[in-house]
């Protein structure tokens, strides 16, 4: 993106939102103690935003295609992201 005005607009209604909404879910899951109080939270929001983009973009928009990601890639994930010591 060559315009840095509609780059920053784009994150600041788009992108940022999203994530802040993802960091507060895996925040609350930390605090209550359902996963790993040495989470690093940044690494775990990347992946959780990027996945249904990933699939939004490679099935051509389809989104119906982020309707397997819970399913797909959570129990994938969670071994390295659960507190086990709840």
């Amino acid at each position: 993106m060559n315009d840095p005005e509609l780059h920053q607009g784009f994150l600041d209604s788009v992108i940022n939102p999203l994530r802040g909404l993802i960091r507060l879910f895996i925040q609350r899951a930390v605090d209550r103690g359902d996963l790993r109080p040495d989470l690093d939270v940044e690494p775990l929001v990347d992946i959780l935003h990027s996945l249904p983009i990933y699939k939004i973009l490679t099935s051509r928009g389809d989104p119906d295609s982020i309707a397997e990601i819970p399913d797909a890639y959570i129990p994938i994930l969670l071994p390295g992201i659960r507190n086990d010591g709840v």
